[in-house]
């Protein structure tokens, strides 16, 4: 569902997400309208298209029907525990599925480094820090993952805890040092006007 409403700098109306988007595809049979126009899948859609930057792209689809433009984002903090950790026993982290090698790694400034080079032209996850969090963020609405090890050793010492930027919890939960955290959508009007919404499945969270 859609909860806050705005008018942007250039006096465009926009509406975010209640939160981020849940795990189901979204097609014609939710019900999700947007100015009048039945929201579809894209015909190269498949049940493994959950994530927000695969419903932006169903939703742009009909830009030129609804003067609606979806997009996405996300980002997390995570709590690194870089004393408490054995680096030696994170050689395989994965971010986004891409594994990194932080074995060496002995600040949160080698960890950002470690990152932004390994998914590089792999993912559109971008490190960075700030007050002492390791941030991971996309502009497209991307599900972001975590794991701290492949193996069990050392698993969980690394990677402490993991929110939302407003502390909010990630849609999977911190286990092991493993976890996910879905996107959020934003749609923007072509103009001031209001942007009319009808959801069918009320439990839907695009």
């Amino acid at each position: 569902g859609f909860n806050e409403s705005r008018t942007n700098a250039s006096g465009q109306y926009e509406v975010k997400g209640a939160g981020p988007v849940d795990a189901t595809l979204l097609q014609a049979s939710d019900g999700l309208k947007i100015n009048g126009v039945l929201i579809d899948k894209l015909d190269t859609h498949t049940t493994s298209n959950v994530h927000a930057s695969d419903k932006v792209a169903a939703i742009n689809q009909f830009t030129a029907e609804t003067g609606v433009v979806a997009t996405g984002s996300n980002a997390v903090k995570i709590r690194v525990d870089l004393v408490g950790a054995t680096m030696a026993e994170h050689d395989d982290v994965q971010i986004d599925g891409i594994t990194i090698d932080m074995s060496g790694d002995v600040s949160l400034d080698n960890v950002v480094d470690a990152i932004n080079a390994g998914v590089a032209g792999k993912s559109n996850t971008v490190a960075s820090s700030k007050d002492g969090y390791l941030i991971l963020s996309n502009n497209t609405g991307s599900t972001i993952t975590i794991d701290d090890t492949q193996g069990s050793t050392g698993a969980g010492e690394l990677f402490a805890s993991i929110t939302y930027l407003d502390g909010s919890a990630v849609t999977t939960t911190l286990s092991s040092g493993a976890a996910s955290a879905r996107g959020f959508i934003t749609l923007t009007s072509n103009s001031s006007q209001p942007i009319k919404i009808e959801e069918d499945r009320k439990s839907t969270r695009l």
